[in-house]
């Protein structure tokens, strides 16, 4: 054997050590789920690969105790949501017996990449930000839809969510408490579901301004108070601080609130007053420093939703078709599966329990429908059961 043979068969064995080593492990479980002919089979399918999902955690957990000192053992929470926990799960077996559904399946315990539904574009709208003490920005034009216009434009860029401009929109209608506060009326969520449902967001993204003061070095204070402000020195610190909210647009409760905090120096004053998404701004030492808030707004924005599943209102039901607000433009293709959910004893506008938030309220998986047409702003699936009368538009899919 020659030596270029000789290396090229040392490469293709470390090739394939390598790949043996890459393969992801898997574990054989099994799941149920009660299922009956009156019932969805691709719903009763689901929601046993779910629990085959929750007892390969469980499985994998013991082996890890397994492997471990008793000081070092590891246990995984069973309740956490398997798509976030396993990679992919493939159906070996299923039978029907009696009220169930049985599946035997092959689970990989790599983590995936990503989850269920993240390849979805949520629709997302994104309102103004309020400036909490006006007299702090008078070198600035419209402050508040500036910085939502600026949060907009880079949240369409990373091409993750549909958006929605509503930057001259306050979800804050109480002045001077602009923010929500924790004993707030259960009634104020109705103001984030109707802006919601007047926009077909599934999200809604506000904030608040809490602090954008600028001021004078020590060096320069003194300098103006020893000329008596003959000499204007422009100020040169200046620290801009934001708090975001993000809403569910179907129950208006917020889902997470987070504070941006960032301080400047130089450039940060603007006598001639400009606007946030302005040349002039950006290039700024000051507009640098909101430009990395925004950015860490978006990703922490993508990393709170990406997860959750998409949701989309049914237009129009006829017989086993349905159509629902969702297209091309939010990445829906042709084969994909969707559940849809009733809403069940929801609450009406304005009828509360006394001394008590509202919460929600509960819903229930009816079918599965597979899309069979897309379009642009809307798609048709086709259900898996004949009793389609159930379905209405007042009902919702979501990815999972």
């Amino acid at each position: 054997m020659s030596v270029k043979q000789t290396i090229f068969a040392i490469c293709i064995a470390l090739l394939s050590s390598c790949y043996m080593r890459t393969s992801p492990p898997t574990v054989i479980t099994t799941g149920n789920a009660a299922y009956n002919e009156q019932k969805s089979p691709g719903v009763a399918q689901r929601w046993a690969i779910e629990d085959a999902e929750r007892n390969a955690v469980q499985q994998s957990s013991l082996i890890q105790s397994n492997t471990q000192n008793s000081k070092d053992r590891i246990y995984t929470a069973t309740q956490a949501y398997p798509q976030q926990n396993l990679g992919q799960t493939k159906v070996i077996a299923q039978q029907k017996e009696n009220d169930s559904i049985n599946l035997t399946t092959e689970v990989e315990l790599t983590p995936r990449n990503s989850c269920t539904g993240s390849s979805y574009k949520k629709k997302l709208g994104v309102a103004a930000f309020n400036l909490l003490h006006l007299e702090q920005a008078p070198d600035i034009a419209e402050v508040s839809s500036g910085f939502a216009v600026m949060l907009a434009r880079r949240l369409h860029e990373s091409q993750s969510f549909v958006i929605r401009d509503i930057e001259k929109t306050s979800v804050f209608d109480r002045s001077p408490n602009l923010a929500p506060r924790i004993e707030d009326s259960p009634q104020d969520n109705y103001n984030i579901i109707d802006l919601a449902d007047r926009v077909d967001a599934q999200f809604i993204v506000a904030g608040v301004i809490t602090d954008f003061h600028f001021h004078k070095s020590g060096i320069a204070d003194a300098v103006s108070s020893l000329t008596e402000y003959l000499v204007d020195i422009p100020p040169y610190e200046r620290v801009f601080r934001v708090e975001l909210f993000i809403y569910d647009g179907l129950t208006g409760a917020m889902i997470d609130r987070r504070v941006y905090e960032k301080k400047a120096f130089g450039k940060v004053y603007f006598p001639n007053s400009t606007h946030m998404d302005s040349e002039e701004f950006s290039s700024s030492s000051i507009g640098e420093e909101v430009e990395e808030i925004v950015k860490a707004q978006v990703y922490d924005i993508d990393a709170k939703l990406k997860c959750l599943p998409l949701m989309e209102r049914i237009l129009r039901v006829d017989g086993l078709n349905v159509y629902f607000n969702a297209g091309t433009l939010q990445n829906i293709h042709v084969g994909d599966t969707l559940v849809v959910y009733q809403e069940v004893d929801k609450a009406l506008p304005g009828v509360y329990y006394q001394n008590s938030y509202l919460r929600g309220y509960t819903e229930k998986a009816k079918a599965v429908l597979t899309v069979q047409q897309v379009q642009p702003l809307f798609s048709m699936g086709i259900l898996d059961i004949k009793n389609a009368g159930q379905i209405f538009p007042t009902d919702i899919v979501r990815s999972w």
